[in-house]
C-alpha cells in the first residue's frame, strides 16, 4: 500500500444562507469517517463562497494499492460524508446545477504520490 494525497475541487449549489453551516456538518461527518477507517489518513477541507454557487477544495490522505484506488477511496469518503450531513450529489461528476438543495459535484481532481 502506498500514501496518496488526492485534492478534490467541488461546486456547491444551492441557498447561499445554508452553504457555510452545510459545509461545516459535511467537515464533520469526514471526521467521524476517519476515527473509523485506517485508510483514510488526513484531510483539509476549505470553502470559497461566490454568490450563486461555492467551491470547495479538499485534500485527502488516503492508503491505496495505486492512484486509481485512492482517487475512488477519496470520492467515496467524501461522497459519504455529504450523504451522512444530508447533501445530495446527483450526477457527482456532471457539470449540471440544482435549485433549492445544497449540491455538490466535482469539478476536477488531482493525486499526488507520498514519498
Amino acid at each position: 500500500m502506498s500514501r496518496y494525497v488526492v485534492t478534490l475541487f467541488l461546486t456547491v449549489t444551492g441557498p447561499a444562507a445554508d452553504r457555510t453551516a452545510h459545509f461545516e456538518y459535511v467537515t464533520d461527518c469526514y471526521a467521524k469517517l476517519e476515527e473509523v477507517h485506517d485508510n483514510l489518513l488526513d484531510s483539509a477541507w476549505s470553502l470559497s463562497d461566490e454568490g450563486a454557487y461555492a467551491d470547495v477544495e479538499v485534500e485527502i490522505t488516503v492508503e491505496a494499492s495505486d492512484e486509481s484506488h485512492a482517487y475512488d477511496v477519496a470520492r467515496a469518503s467524501a461522497r459519504t460524508a455529504i450523504h451522512d450531513a444530508d447533501g445530495f450529489t446527483p450526477g457527482w461528476e456532471d457539470e449540471q446545477t440544482g435549485v433549492g438543495r445544497i449540491q455538490y459535484r466535482i469539478a476536477r481532481e488531482e493525486a499526488v504520490p507520498v514519498r
